[in-house]
């Protein structure tokens, strides 16, 4: 937890010397967000290392972490759709990230990847974090 809080403590302090930039008040914005919404960082490390666990048993090997991640929230329809004019359509799926997902949100989105998980994939996130807290030295 030490090293997130100095990254934060940079984070603030670049902003502080740049507020006037573009993003910067955004960016703020996002870690006082993520500040006051008391993310689980466990949780949060649970979730990756479920959807690491997804990508290695049906994922492509060519294919990184977070592209896999953003196919399952396509498949999932958990993304935002951006329209660029008139011809092209955008499909951005949802970021877990501290400063853009709310905790509430987050527990939506992992419940919602279990039960695809479960539904679509036969795989079992209640066996799997058993085996995962065992193997981590959590239980």
């Amino acid at each position: 937890m030490e090293g997130l809080q100095n990254a934060v403590y940079k984070k603030l302090d670049k902003l502080y010397k740049e507020f006037d930039k573009p993003n910067a008040k955004e960016d703020l914005y996002k870690i006082l967000r993520w500040l006051t919404d008391d993310r689980s960082l466990q949780q949060h490390k649970m979730f990756w290392a479920f959807i690491k666990y997804l990508h290695e048993n049906i994922g492509q090997e060519s294919e990184n972490i977070q592209n896999f991640k953003d196919r399952l929230f396509v498949n999932m329809k958990l993304y935002k759709v951006i329209y660029q004019g008139t011809d092209r359509v955008i499909l951005s799926p949802e970021s877990v990230a501290f400063g853009n997902c709310s905790q509430k949100r987050f527990n939506e989105i992992f419940s919602k990847v279990q039960e695809f998980a479960q539904a679509k994939l036969q795989i079992d996130y209640s066996d799997w974090s058993q085996y995962y807290m065992q193997n981590e030295g959590l239980i």
